[in-house]
């Protein structure tokens, strides 16, 4: 018979306890390679649906013409599909990020936190989780050069 072993993820991936000011403390884990692949996909599709988006042009058709009005319809139906196609994408790419957060309420705090940043808010906040040391700034603070006046 075989010995049985037992072998805790947490040290392999990784984990940290992270305090978000005004919302909560969190265990935090990196997106897994499966999923950070998933993510490339998407982004990848996410790019193939607004150059579609672009190359849609209404501005040939005639509306007087029923045959136009026709496949301005079928456009808007397509349009309406490729929306709902990036709206899932979007919502799947939240759920990936959430399910790398644990808070102590169910995930209210979770979803509170992943659904209010902004893609790129997102971003910095696993930065700077996960990623070297550095201060945080504001996203909204824009560095400004300061004229030395000593020489004055």
């Amino acid at each position: 018979m075989s010995e049985q072993i037992t072998i805790s993820l947490s040290n392999i991936r990784n984990t940290k306890s992270v305090l978000i000011e005004g919302i909560g403390t969190f265990t935090v884990r990196r997106l897994g390679s499966g999923e950070q692949l998933d993510l490339s996909l998407k982004a990848r599709r996410i790019d193939e649906i607004i150059n579609e988006l672009n190359d849609v042009n209404f501005t040939k058709y005639d509306l007087a013409k029923p045959a136009h009005r026709k496949k301005v319809v079928e456009l808007e139906k397509y349009i309406e599909a490729l929306s709902k196609e990036l709206t899932t994408i979007k919502t799947d790419e939240l759920n990936l990020y959430k399910a790398c957060f644990v808070d102590e309420d169910n995930g209210k705090k979770v979803d509170e936190l992943i659904d209010s940043l902004t893609d790129m808010e997102r971003a910095v906040l696993f930065e700077n989780i996960f990623g070297e040391k550095k201060p945080v700034k504001p996203l909204d603070v824009i560095d400004t050069p300061v004229e030395d006046t000593s020489n004055e």
